[in-house]
């Protein structure tokens, strides 16, 4: 790091992008979607207000589908440590400022990668300029996967640490099993394709560069004992996934996401604002060296091996029989094939640096052939540009960046190889031109939202909601068009019986199907599924069945459409969302004796707990989920806790005046604490008994 400290700076200069977050909310350019904003936002503010208000670190989660076991969720970001800063400041600035933080190290981390492959620092430099804004990870982050962007940042010292680990053999135990194991806490989404590059490198790192065996064995461990660093993420989520709706998705819904044919065009023509699982643009830098990296160097061979490895398992089943192989493998269960194509810019980035630190040495000379194909694309993008703004009289940002971007990339490579080229008169060349190329290319892919303005969304019905909890108690709501979003439920403390997540528990599924009339063709990440993507519309013709819905606490019933027989039920207007209240709803919790049913007002909750202090004979039911870990005390005395009405939880009260209590503590959860924090342990003494080593 010493030979670079004095350029490092450079690296600080994408992430001045990211200052509107302070203030702001990223989009993608055509859409109004962030899973910042659905599921990452309201989990900060669910710590946050588990902590600061309760004094718990929050195991169980009421703010969305009536609870779930927050601990083993891996988007909650519970046990992602190297983010708990961000927790400090208002959000969602300090989800951006802790994404800001990992793109920097992502950054350095590329740049230490290609100098341990003893690059000089100009193209070590400009391989970290390249990683920190690459098209596909900004597509990402716009989206707001930042915990993949997060897991994707370790990816350049995953593999600075193979090479580190061979050039220092038997000084240097457990690097790679440090940054395999933070990709796993921070997504384990990545583990499989960055997993599938990792493995392939030590191959070839091991078998075919080095041919020592014996390194082998040491990278297996290596790999291993980053996954027990991680296992408070994967223990807990086995059981949860296991009883999920993604435990029962087809063969087809697994593969759902494979990278469409049709969409090789981005290969030129960059769509940062639409989804990010079919961006394959690379840059148009790496797009004018692909064709000028030599295949007769190994390292080029297996850059090159690894990103058409990466395309092909992207393409899923768009391949008649590549399905089949795709389940064989047993890759099919992260349902985004598309996200293979993240190794294939990686190896792109990589094969890009390697060819300019050959150039730096010696220059090289480019045929005629390569020359006038680099003029026709040129020419091609920049008329198709111009055409088709000319035939239908508008400006197409996608066209017109790409179509600049290669003009100035093409212009760049040709002065880049000409005679009397300098790197140190033209700094700004050399770097500026391929950090322009691809902040230009973000820039209009993005749009920014300011930050009230996202938080406040329907905060009107959000104001009412709370004015009536304050005065009568605590309750949910439902909504067959998600007329209140999952981020202002969560800033008013709104307990939503819907919501939007990856995990929804296959029982309860099956309940709300019934319990709202909606349909389930299929796995959805909302409840309830929305079939053509169009919350305000889809679900306008089903009839919920309020009684049902009682059971789970939901007191009120918000859709921004008439509700089909519901019209005597309708309290009030706010905007577009009609309130409709639930004739039967009781409560929380209530008590049953025979036929009787006796609303239970008093109860108290807390992250992980909810307590009733009198409560006579007979049976008690919460409106709350069933699900392995809740334990039950009636007057300290631990209780068998018995299933009611299929999905929710009931405690048999014997005679007189008892207080109730439940507590959650997921074991498969604390077996997964125990192992990661004894795994961090001995890779901390691990490392402390070691000799440092110096470049």
């Amino acid at each position: 790091m010493r030979r670079l400290t004095h350029k490092v700076w450079l690296l600080a200069i994408p992430l001045l992008g990211l200052i509107p977050g302070l203030w702001g909310v990223f989009f993608p350019a055509q859409s109004s979607y962030s899973d910042l904003v659905i599921s990452h936002l309201p989990n900060a503010l669910w710590i946050q207000t588990s902590l600061s208000t309760m004094g718990e670190i929050p195991l169980w989660s009421r703010l969305i589908l009536s609870g779930y076991p927050f601990s083993a969720n891996p988007l909650s970001g519970l046990f992602y440590f190297p983010s708990w800063w961000g927790l400090l400041f208002p959000q969602p600035a300090g989800l951006y400022l802790v994404t800001a933080f990992h793109l920097f190290l992502g950054g350095v981390g590329m740049v230490k990668f290609l100098e341990e492959k003893h690059l000089p620092y100009p193209a070590a430099i400009f391989g970290g300029l390249l990683f920190q804004t690459m098209p596909r990870l900004w597509a990402h982050f716009l989206a707001g996967h930042i915990t993949l962007v997060f897991a994707l940042c370790w990816m350049p010292w995953l593999f600075w640490a193979v090479d580190r680990s061979i050039r220092v053999r038997g000084r240097i135990i457990g690097l790679s099993a440090l940054f395999w194991g933070l990709i796993a806490l921070a997504d384990l989404r990545m583990v499989l394709p960055v997993g599938l590059a990792w493995g392939g490198y030590v191959l070839f790192r091991v078998l075919i560069a080095e041919k020592c065996w014996k390194d082998l064995f040491r990278f297996i461990l290596e790999g291993t004992g980053g996954l027990l660093l991680a296992a408070s993420v994967w223990l807990p989520l086995s059981e949860y996934t296991r009883l999920s709706t993604r435990a029962l998705m087809s063969t087809s819904e697994n593969l759902v996401f494979s990278f469409p044919l049709d969409h090789l065009w981005g290969l030129f023509i960059p769509d940062l604002g639409g989804s990010p699982e079919w961006v394959i643009y690379p840059g148009a830098v790496v797009l004018v060296l692909l064709p000028l990296a030599s295949w007769k160097r190994k390292e080029n061979v297996f850059w090159w091996i690894l990103s058409i490895t990466g395309i092909v398992f992207a393409l899923g089943d768009t391949v008649p029989g590549l399905g089949e192989l795709y389940h064989w493998l047993g890759l099919g269960v992260l349902r985004v094939p598309a996200r293979m194509l993240l190794i294939t810019q990686f190896s792109w980035i990589l094969l890009g640096s390697l060819t300019v630190s050959q150039w730096l040495e010696v220059p090289p000379r480019i045929a005629p052939s390569m020359k006038l194909a680099g003029v026709a694309v040129t020419t091609f993008l920049l008329l198709l540009a111009f055409g088709t703004g000319v035939m239908t009289g508008e400006w197409i940002p996608r066209l017109w960046t790409g179509s600049v971007s290669f003009f100035l990339a093409y212009v760049w490579l040709r002065i880049l190889v000409a005679k009397g080229f300098s790197f140190k008169n033209s700094m700004s060349i050399f770097w500026g031109v391929p950090l322009l190329c691809n902040l230009l290319v973000i820039a209009f892919g993005a749009k920014i939202l300011p930050a009230g303005e996202v938080l406040a969304q329907n905060a009107e019905v959000a104001r009412w909601l709370t004015a009536q909890k304050r005065e009568m108690g605590n309750f949910r709501t439902y909504s067959p068009s998600y007329s209140l979003p999952q981020q202002t439920a969560a800033l008013y403390g709104i307990e939503l019986a819907d919501g939007v997540d990856p995990l929804i528990l296959a029982s309860y599924q099956q309940f709300m199907e019934k319990a709202t009339g909606v349909p389930s063709r299929g796995y959805s990440v909302t409840l309830p599924p929305f079939e053509t993507g169009e919350p305000a519309l889809d679900n306008r013709f089903y009839k919920p069945d309020f009684q049902q819905l009682a059971l789970v606490g939901v007191k009120y019933v918000l859709a921004d459409f008439d509700l089909v027989g519901a019209e005597t039920n309708l309290v009030t207007t706010i905007g577009s969302t009609r309130v409709y209240q639930n004739p039967f709803f009781v409560g929380m919790a209530w008590l049953e004796q025979g036929q009787e049913t006796i609303p239970v007002s008093e109860v108290v909750y807390t992250a992980n707990t909810l307590e009733v202090r009198r409560v006579g004979q007979g049976r008690l039911v919460f409106a709350e989920l069933d699900y392995p870990g809740w334990r039950a005390f009636v007057d300290g005395k631990p209780v068998e806790i018995t299933p009611a009405y299929g999905i929710l939880r009931s405690v048999l009260i014997p005679a007189g005046t008892h207080q109730v209590r439940m507590e959650y503590h997921p074991q498969k959860g604390y077996w997964g604490i125990l192992v990661s924090v004894l795994s961090w342990g001995g890779l901390a003494v691990l490392w402390f008994k070691q000799k440092r080593v110096d470049d």
